[in-house]
C-alpha cells in the first residue's frame, strides 16, 4: 500500500483517532483533519505509541464551513496530488431530551453530521473518481 494516501475527518478522538493510526500501520499517509489543530495531542501521542508519527499529518478543517473545505482540499491536492479513502468521521451529538434541546442546537448537528459529510464528500469524490478510472 505505499504510496496511499487518506483523509479521515474527526481525528482529535474516538473513532476518527483510532481510524487514523490503523491506516497509517497499515502504510498509508494518514490526513488527520480536525475542527481544532490544538487537540492533536492525543492523536500524535498515539501515533509516537505505535511508530506511525511520520504517517500522520494534521490538517485544520472545519467541516461546516464552506471556505475551510474548498481550503483543506486545495491544500491536500498541492501537497500529495490524489487522495485514495475518505472517511468522513466528524461528528457530533446533543445530549437530553427531545424538547430541551434548541432547534438551534439541531441545526448544528445537521451542519456538521449531514452536511459536512456531503460538503467533504463533493470536495473529493470527483478526484477519487480520475484516480480510480486512471488506475483502470
Amino acid at each position: 500500500m505505499n504510496h496511499k494516501t487518506a483523509i479521515v475527518t474527526g481525528t482529535s478522538s474516538g473513532f476518527g483517532l483510532s481510524t487514523s493510526i490503523e491506516l497509517a500501520r497499515k502504510g498509508f499517509t494518514v490526513i488527520g483533519a480536525m475542527r481544532n489543530r490544538h487537540k492533536s495531542s492525543g492523536l500524535l501521542e498515539e501515533a509516537r505509541k505505535h511508530g506511525v508519527q511520520s504517517r500522520i499529518i494534521v490538517f485544520e478543517l472545519d467541516v461546516t464551513d464552506e471556505n475551510s473545505v474548498l481550503a483543506f482540499r486545495t491544500r491536500v491536492l498541492d501537497e500529495f496530488g490524489k487522495v485514495d479513502v475518505l472517511i468522513n468521521n466528524a461528528g457530533y451529538a446533543g445530549a437530553g431530551f427531545v424538547e430541551e434541546i434548541s432547534m438551534d442546537e439541531y441545526r448544528r448537528q445537521f451542519e456538521t453530521n449531514v452536511f459536512g459529510v456531503i460538503a467533504v464528500t463533493k470536495a473529493f469524490l470527483p478526484v477519487m473518481r480520475k484516480n480510480s478510472m486512471d488506475v483502470l
